[in-house]
């Protein structure tokens, strides 16, 4: 591993809301290369070759998905090009040009049927193109790519960006009908947190450097396991609506309008990066208590 006193860390889709999130707190501790999409085409090997021959970083942090679940069902190859295919080019890059690589994936690798927290070793079955393209994409970078790290993470929200929060107070603004689907569990995920504790395994990688030997998968996600439902009643009632007052109804997740079929529970166990990098779970309701989104 090259030795630095600033590591170099290059973010691809520094655009979406964790890569915004990790270009603010990589600022001052790293020497950050922060790249959107439309500056680093993730499925596109001369773009990729070019960014890491040039700004030759010491890892590589990849935020950069295809994320559009119910999208992917009908634009199967646009979610593993950028799932699969970008994921594939970006770990033979990164071996290539000596460079560690932080893959983001997600609970959507698991079809929900397990009543316990998923740890790392459960066998992934995915139940839509998104999941099966994210773990496809998981796949290639444990084969081609020595030396990486693949943090699953699960439903992702940001004060900012577009995510079920905001939409969720947008429509209680405008006075729309909020219907949720209260049949369906996750662990809700902040990105500062989630930005934070990428930023502590990244440190703690460089203190440890050749000692370090625990590449591989690691889950993290916000707890506790909160439905989808009651998840918008606190994110409402945190940021000053009443509930009652509003038109907010439960619905099934089978009623749902979706073309995708999802998983009825993906929440993550957080124990192993806990135990690997120091790393606390993600508190979503300190989370939106502490914080006013932006609408």
């Amino acid at each position: 591993m090259k030795t630095l006193t600033k590591p170099k860390v290059m973010i691809a889709g520094a655009d979406g809301q964790l890569g915004v999130s990790l270009t603010q707190y990589f600022q001052g501790e790293f020497d950050v290369v922060a790249f959107s999409k439309i500056h680093l085409n993730i499925s596109c090997s001369e773009s990729i070759k070019q960014a890491l021959k040039f700004h030759k970083p010491d890892y590589v942090v990849n935020c950069a998905a295809y994320t559009w679940v119910d999208g992917a069902e009908e634009q199967q190859e646009a979610c593993y090009k950028v799932n699969e295919v970008g994921a594939y080019r970006l770990a033979k890059a990164c071996k290539e040009y000596d460079a560690l690589l932080i893959h983001l994936s997600t609970d959507y690798v698991f079809d929900g049927q397990k009543e316990a927290p998923y740890i790392e070793s459960d066998k992934p079955k995915p139940l839509n193109v998104y999941g099966k393209s994210k773990l496809s994409g998981e796949q290639a970078v444990a084969r081609f790519c020595d030396r990486y790290i693949i943090v699953r993470t699960a439903s992702l929200f940001s004060l900012e960006g577009n995510n079920f929060c905001r939409s969720i107070l947008k429509m209680a603004q405008n006075n729309k009908r909020i219907a949720v689907v209260d049949d369906q569990f996750s662990g809700p995920t902040f990105v500062d947190d989630l930005a934070k504790s990428i930023k502590k395994i990244i440190v703690d990688i460089e203190q440890k450097n050749t000692q370090f030997t625990g590449w591989g998968i690691y889950h993290y996600c916000g707890e506790p396991r909160v439905s989808w439902y009651d998840f918008a009643l606190e994110v409402l009632q945190s940021q000053g609506y009443d509930a009652a007052k509003l038109n907010c109804s439960p619905i099934k997740l089978n009623k749902l309008n979706s073309k995708a079929s999802r998983p009825i529970t993906t929440m993550l166990n957080n124990q192993k990066i806990k135990s690997v990098f120091d790393v606390k779970p993600s508190d979503w309701k300190a989370a939106i208590y502490q914080n006013k989104f932006k609408i």
